[in-house]
């Protein structure tokens, strides 16, 4: 049965040859059609991304909405962020990091000289390298915080 429909195939191929021929140049031009859409689609996209500045990895910021005069961002808020909305952000199928970040403004004081700025927490671990590239953090003098650094005071800006 099988030997008898192969043996037809191959006589069909052979008598309408032209026919053949035209069906598999019209697959082979819509495969090509479909591939070369999609690639200059993903070249467009990462031109049209380029020209804005936007870089493939996409970093977003969440903050505490609220109306505040001074200080960081978000610290004004009615509703402040917790933990508990960090770890939700945590759980969405399309984050892959989620870092959670105090900024407060106050008084800073180390060997009796006091300044008025804002403090903030930085991660340890893989995030701690991943806060300071976002941030761009730079030292005027000295270091950087290390892991070995936990539970310590270092003083830089931004």
């Amino acid at each position: 049965m099988i030997l008898d429909m192969f043996v037809l195939s191959i006589k069909n191929l052979k008598h309408r040859g032209l026919r053949s021929w035209l069906t598999l140049l019209g697959i082979f031009i819509g495969v090509a059609a479909v591939v070369s859409l999609i690639s200059l689609g993903n070249g467009l996209q990462t031109a049209v991304a380029s020209q804005f500045g936007i870089s493939l990895t996409e970093v977003l910021t969440v903050q505490a909405g609220g109306v505040s005069g001074l200080g960081p961002p978000g610290t004004g808020a009615v509703n402040p962020l917790t933990t508990k909305d960090l770890d939700e952000i945590k759980k969405l199928s399309s984050v892959k990091r989620a870092v959670g970040r105090n900024i407060v403004s106050g008084k800073l004081e180390y060997n009796k000289r006091a300044v008025f700025g804002y403090a903030t927490n930085i991660p340890s671990g893989d995030d701690r390298k991943f806060v300071y590239e976002q941030i761009e953090a730079k030292t005027i003098a000295g270091r950087l915080l290390k892991e070995e650094d936990s539970g310590k005071i270092k003083v830089f800006r931004l």
